[in-house]
């Protein structure tokens, strides 16, 4: 049997790095194989994993940078999706990012992917500062930035397990959409391995 997956290379674009973890511990814990196929974000490369997904294997690649700069720079030719993340207690964070930074990460790329702002509640993985918990971005101001910067998808992260998987739910759902579209005979040769995956899983 081929193994026919799908890729999906994904920029992550956070300051904190506790923020950031949990996107990339969320994907090890979801991964369908664990060892040779997760790696540690950082200078060896991407972190990757390999997930089943509506019996679609996908091949994940997320590259964690603390700017936009830093990711364009990163030696990769292609970008499928992009994600933006702010602490909602750090009140200057929301201004972190610019249309200007966008627009050069579009032009580097020819970039036509997917790209969602997620605000993190890390009252909890505050990183030890003090945090006052009346002071936050909230969800109208959340919003907001997403359409300033013509984002396609807004997403509060407050409880990490459930909302990190509804957030990966609702982004490879769109993107097994696309995969329908542009290749349905690949799609639904792919279901094929991720069946014997998920078997493979199941039986270990």
């Amino acid at each position: 049997m081929k193994k026919i997956s799908f890729g999906l290379d994904v920029g992550l674009v956070g300051s904190s790095q506790s923020s950031n973890n949990l996107f990339l511990e969320y994907l090890k814990d979801a991964s369908i194989q664990r060892g040779s196929m997760v790696e540690n974000a950082g200078d060896e490369g991407p972190f990757r994993a390999l997930m089943v997904f509506d019996n679609v294997p996908i091949n994940i690649r997320i590259y964690v940078a603390s700017n936009i700069e830093d990711l364009i720079n990163e030696d990769v030719n292609k970008m499928d999706g992009l994600i933006l993340v702010l602490d909602v207690h750090d009140m200057e964070s929301k201004n972190r990012f610019s249309s200007v930074e966008l627009i050069k990460f579009t032009l580097a790329f020819g970039f036509k992917g997917f790209s969602t702002l997620v605000g993190v509640d890390a009252k909890n993985k505050s990183d030890g500062k003090n945090i006052d918990a009346d002071r936050r971005i909230n969800r109208t101001e959340l919003i907001q930035k997403a359409k300033d910067l013509e984002l396609l998808y807004c997403f509060e992260i407050q409880k990490p397990y459930r909302d990190m998987k509804n957030f990966f739910d609702k982004i490879l759902k769109d993107q097994i959409v696309k995969f329908a579209i542009s290749n349905p005979e690949l799609l639904e040769q792919s279901k094929k391995y991720g069946k014997e995956l998920m078997d493979k899983k199941k039986s270990s």
